[in-house]
């Protein structure tokens, strides 16, 4: 799995212009602070 895993990463990685691990920065997290952010994060 690891060597197959690898190869689409690599590719991945490639179209998207980034380095890394396949997760490392594609996602981030972020303080629902308000009602508003709230309703906004469930649109």
């Amino acid at each position: 799995m690891r060597v197959l895993n690898e190869s689409i990463a690599r590719q991945a990685n490639a179209e998207d212009g980034v380095k890394g691990r396949f997760w490392e920065g594609r996602f981030k997290s972020q303080a629902l602070l308000d009602e508003a952010a709230i309703l906004s994060a469930m649109a």
